[in-house]
């Protein structure tokens, strides 16, 4: 009896270690840099969006695991990374572009900007082995870019941190690829139009204004330098920009969207009424008072495009809330009028409604001892008119004069 209890012992023993080994050999090929998943963005290394692309492949994991085995397009794409650079036999390398265009359309994987910067890597070691054919051109880096652009401006899936560096990830490859251009000299491989304004969007929308700025003279000099034909900002670059600085809340907003608008015109780009209204808002959001006012009030004497509802709108309500008292309550009401005599903005009942809320505001913390009377005049001018009703903010408002 006591040899039989030993025998198990013994082999109940070797029974264990040998499920002890298995599970170790399975714990250790699910850990596996080769099947290792790609983590998300927010725990990549510290200093992995400040290397170029190429160091940045080369840091990366060697293959990509995933989840769904049965998936196709996973599945092919891992067996396509497993493949030795000069290998790609004609058609194969054609799956490269194929593959980058699904893995764009999967906007919900946060994976997706990895495994298709991996792909682009694939691409340009094959082409450096020797496979002629296969030439990563702008389209590929296009791909990349904009699923970049895409997590950067997702507002939903995407916290400020990531989207910020997921702008600047894309602005890398970006002066990558132009870089890579400058020295070749390859059409096929120059960043276009595109490139340029997904980049743009994504900075002017995620980053500091000023650095979108930057970019903005940055097209300016490589297009009147001839240095990429390409790189001329469109008017949506500028009023990218303009709309940065008018949400940015910066004390000198309103300068620097003046500046720009500047900028425009020296490029030979006439403003429209929207850049002169962005340039207003700018302004009206700086909260410097009655400086914010006058330069306001001055866009709209200055400027070259016709003002709308939302220019006259805009301008009274700097007045309304520049402190100025009586007389920026006379000047909003003189606004006002020429906003009525404005023939063009007879159709805008909203923009009518917010002016004279914004001109009973400035007679309501005027101060004046005529303030209850001009508050209601324009109380029963609303009412009387064809344009406009007053709604509960104007008798609110009157109420408190």
């Amino acid at each position: 009896m006591r040899k039989r209890a030993i025998l198990s012992s013994i082999l109940l023993g070797a029974l264990s270690l040998g499920c002890c080994r298995a599970f170790s050999t399975r714990l250790k090929w699910k850990t596996s840099p080769r099947n290792s998943r790609y983590e998300p963005i927010q725990r990549a290394p510290k200093d992995y969006f400040d290397n170029s692309m190429l160091r940045l492949q080369r840091n990366q994991q060697s293959h990509v695991e995933y989840i769904g085995e049965s998936d196709w397009l996973e599945r092919t794409t891992n067996l396509l990374l497993e493949t030795e650079p000069g290998t790609l036999v004609y058609g194969k390398w054609h799956q490269l572009l194929s593959m980058m265009a699904a893995w764009s359309r999967r906007t919900a994987d946060k994976n997706a900007p990895l495994v298709m910067e991996r792909l682009l890597k694939r691409a340009i070691d094959e082409h450096r082995a020797g496979n002629t054919e296969c030439f990563p051109t702008t389209e590929y880096y296009n791909y990349v870019i904009d699923v970049w652009t895409t997590w950067a401006l997702d507002e939903e899936s995407s916290s400020d941190e990531y989207s910020r560096v997921a702008s600047r990830r894309a602005r890398q490859i970006l002066h990558w690829l132009q870089r890579t251009y400058d020295v070749e000299q390859n059409a096929a491989r120059r960043p276009n139009a595109r490139s340029f304004h997904s980049v743009l969007q994504a900075v002017a929308k995620t980053e500091k204004p000023l650095v979108a700025r930057g970019m903005l003279k940055w097209r300016e000099q490589m297009y009147n330098s001839g240095q990429n034909p390409d790189a001329k900002p469109p008017m949506s670059a500028y009023v990218a920009v303009l709309d940065a600085f008018a949400n940015s809340r910066m004390e000198d907003a309103g300068k620097q969207a003046e500046e720009v608008l500047k900028q425009m015109t020296a490029a030979g780009i006439e403003p429209s009424t929207l850049c002169y209204n962005i340039a207003v808002k700018a302004w009206n959001k700086s909260g410097r008072g009655r400086e914010s006012a006058e330069y306001a009030d001055r866009i709209l004497e200055e400027m070259k495009a016709p003002p709308d509802a939302f220019t006259y709108s805009s301008v009274i309500h700097a007045w309304a809330k520049s402190g100025m008292k009586e007389h920026a309550a006379e000047r909003a009401e003189q606004i006002l009028k020429k906003m009525e005599e404005d023939e063009s903005t007879e159709a805008n009942h909203d923009g009518f409604c917010v002016a004279f809320n914004s001109c009973l505001n400035a007679w309501s913390k005027s101060k004046s001892r005529m303030a209850v009377n001009r508050t209601e005049a324009l109380l029963r001018r609303m009412e009387a008119s064809e344009h406009v009703q007053p709604d509960i903010v104007s008798y609110n408002t009157y109420l408190h004069a």
